[in-house]
Order: C-alpha cells, then sequence, then structure tokens
C-alpha cells in the first residue's frame, strides 16, 4: 500500500488532491531500491501553463509513499523547480525510496 502526504491550504489543493491521489496508485506495488531518476516527469493537472507538477522517483519504484510540496508564494508567485526548495528534498527522500512531487500553480 502507497503512503501520500499531502500539505498545502487555499482554494487550489481542490484541484491538486485527485493528482496526489493518483500517483499514489500509479505508485502501487512492492517498493525497490532507491536510485534518483536524472530529471522530473512532468505533469499537467491544468489548462494554465503554471499548473504543471514535477514528478521525481527512484527508478523502478512501485508502491512508494507519495511527499508533495506546494512551494511558498501565497498562490501567487514562485516555482517548483525552484532549486533552494527542491534539491535537498529530493536528495533527501528520493534516495531513500520515496516519491516526490513539487508543484505549480
Amino acid at each position: 500500500m502507497s503512503t501520500v502526504a499531502v500539505f498545502f491550504s487555499g482554494p487550489a489543493w481542490r484541484q491538486l488532491l485527485p493528482w496526489a491521489l493518483f500517483l499514489a496508485i500509479v505508485a502501487g506495488g512492492t517498493r525497490p531500491a532507491a536510485a534518483a531518476l536524472p530529471d522530473p516527469i512532468e505533469v499537467s493537472y491544468g489548462p494554465a501553463e503554471a499548473q504543471a507538477l514535477d514528478v521525481y522517483r527512484p527508478a523502478g519504484t512501485r508502491g512508494a509513499p507519495v511527499i508533495v510540496i506546494v512551494h511558498g508564494g501565497a498562490w501567487q508567485f514562485g516555482d517548483k523547480a525552484s532549486r533552494g526548495v527542491v534539491d535537498a528534498k529530493v536528495d533527501r527522500w528520493v534516495s531513500r525510496g520515496f516519491i516526490f512531487v513539487s508543484v505549480n500553480y
């Protein structure tokens, strides 16, 4: 069974939650040794260009827990690829077998 940790507030959560759950379902299966993919997989969740999320996962992952991060920016500015926000978290969690999702809005 997959585990999903989702932390965000405001009206955007209604659009993002289904995608977080979708990622958890797609990840179903057993958990392998971690090896991060070099590039994230970008997934669109709406018609606007900013409505996208990046998925970082260990190679061959199935059934891994999912962590979703929504960067700060008062739902008005910032970016899902902010290196200062994402890099350390991807390094820490993906190397431990987690799927890590960073969201734009």
